[in-house]
């Protein structure tokens, strides 16, 4: 992990090619080949594994909902848009087909939509129903 002075404090490695990263609070989730990793960085020089999933086939992005309570996972390979609680939990996998222009490889959370891009050029918009984030509140910049 990088602080604003740019030295490394932390690195974690994996066996495996790391496709994606994402944070939100006090949360880092990693996406590689097989897998999907959520971190508690609230010390971001000793980052605390709080689950792990497997069973992926090329996790191509991730991205958490504005309020960090779910991680949306673009689950390439297994043709999946797959999205946990921040506990680990399954919510919903949605299957686009097993053709292999069905691959999911984008995935992109704001407010109470989720856009998943495919293969073939194809990207599906939803709106989660049931799902209210936080309000937001601009901030005024100074002059």
């Amino acid at each position: 992990m990088i602080i604003k002075d740019g030295k490394i404090i932390k690195e974690i490695s994996y066996s495996e090619k790391v496709f994606g990263t994402a944070v939100c609070g006090h949360y880092l989730v990693m996406s590689t080949w097989s897998h999907v990793y959520l971190y508690n960085i609230l010390e971001p020089s000793r980052p605390k594994l709080i689950w792990k999933k497997g069973g992926l086939d090329a996790a191509a992005q991730v991205t958490f909902s504005p309020d960090c309570g779910y991680i949306a996972v673009a689950d390439a390979g297994n043709h999946n848009l797959r999205i946990y609680d921040i506990n680990g939990n399954p919510i919903t996998t949605i299957h686009y087909g097993d053709r292999y222009d069905d691959k999911v490889w984008a995935v992109a959370w704001w407010k109470d939509r989720i856009a998943a891009g495919l293969e073939d050029g194809r990207i599906y918009v939803y709106k989660v129903e049931g799902y209210e984030p936080f309000s937001l509140k601009p901030i005024q910049l100074q002059q």
